[in-house]
C-alpha cells in the first residue's frame, strides 16, 4: 500500500499548513499513496 512511510516524509507532511494537509487528505480520501505521489510529483 505505502512503499515507505518514512520519518522524513512525515516531517514534510506535517510541515504543510494545516489546511493544506487536510485538503490533501480530503482530496485523496485518506489514500496515503496518492498523497505521497502528489507531494513528491
Amino acid at each position: 500500500f505505502v512503499r515507505c512511510l518514512s520519518v522524513e516524509w512525515l516531517q514534510e507532511f506535517l510541515a504543510l499548513p494545516r489546511a493544506d494537509a487536510i485538503q490533501l487528505l480530503a482530496q485523496y480520501n485518506g489514500s496515503a499513496e496518492s498523497v505521497i505521489e502528489q507531494i513528491f510529483a
